[in-house]
């Protein structure tokens, strides 16, 4: 009788151990379900990125906007330096007014086409646009993985506007470098430069619009302030491009003919609207995603969420 009461008192003690289990087991089941929808809901936080990692990502636009920003800065005091030059002026009442004057009367290709050492515009275009096509990239990718977790009648579309809109900038920016590069001091340089610019406002111009368009779609992750930003930004942009574009259309590059303040409103809108990407990353970090894609381990990555 003390056996079968030592034996029920075993089996007895093995039941709880085994119900206190699966209340374990229910208990860790509940809080992965929590954090899965956590997760999917938007709510997504750095994990094995890092610190570094994630100040990385919000730095790569300000960087890239810096050496956009630069460039224009450089072609303004060289064109600046040289009127005072042949002026014998050099005080800062004259510094502002030829900052307004070059803007308004000369474009950025006739100023390249005298600066020296050509070289430094070469190096900054290049690093800059090189960095804004990574950060349009990182863009795409963020606005997928949105795109993924809110899957609505729209989602087709969407996802092949953003697309669209990545393939787009990054030509835009093929056609800077091909600006840049090729000066137009010959009638054959000329047309290739010309060419570059053409993808490039086209190209910048159609990105802004698409790209707010695509920023209204994500309804859960940005407020309407930041959205009414870039949509200015978008305006800007498209505007003074399309109005810079029909004058080079209507006269070609020569001075008389364009309007170089258009030209100058479009590109530093640009580079001013690449830096606030920053703030977009920063509300929806998916850094885990763009270090995936980037070390060619997105696919892998996608596996696994699935």
């Amino acid at each position: 009788m003390k056996m079968k009461k030592k034996g029920s008192s075993s089996s007895s003690s093995t039941r709880s151990n085994n119900s206190l289990l699966l209340v374990a087991d229910g208990n860790i089941s509940s809080n992965s379900d929590i954090i899965n929808n956590n997760s999917n809901s938007g709510d997504r936080r750095t994990s094995s990125v890092g610190c570094c990692g994630h100040l990385l990502i919000l730095c790569l636009p300000i960087v890239a906007s810096s050496f956009i920003l630069a460039l224009l800065i450089v072609l303004l005091r060289f064109d600046i330096t040289s009127t005072q030059n042949q002026n014998q002026e050099a005080n800062n009442e004259v510094v502002v007014e030829g900052y307004y004057d070059t803007i308004q009367s000369q474009t950025i290709s006739i100023i390249m086409k005298d600066y020296s050492p050509y070289w430094e515009l070469i190096l900054l275009s290049s690093v800059g646009a090189f960095l804004t096509c990574v950060e349009t990239i990182a863009r795409n990718i963020q606005i997928y993985i949105y795109q993924k977790r809110h899957v609505d009648t729209t989602y087709t579309m969407n996802k092949l506007l953003n697309l669209v809109a990545t393939i787009v900038n990054i030509i835009s920016y093929i056609g800077l470098i091909i600006t840049v590069t090729i000066k137009a001091d010959s009638q054959d340089n000329e047309i290739i430069h010309y060419i570059g610019a053409v993808l490039f406002f086209v190209g910048t111009g159609l990105y802004s619009v698409l790209h707010s368009y695509l920023l209204w779609t994500q309804k859960k992750q940005y407020n309407i302030f930041l959205k009414l930003l870039f949509t200015v930004f978008g305006v800007i942009i498209g505007v003074c491009s399309i109005v810079f574009g029909y004058s080079v259309l209507e006269g070609g590059l020569s001075e008389e003919a364009t309007l170089p303040e258009y030209e100058w409103a479009a590109l530093i809108t640009t580079s001013i609207s690449i830096g606030f990407y920053t703030i977009l990353f920063y509300i929806d970090p998916v850094d885990d995603e763009i270090r995936d894609f980037f070390f060619c381990r997105y696919n892998r990555h996608r596996r696994d969420d699935g």
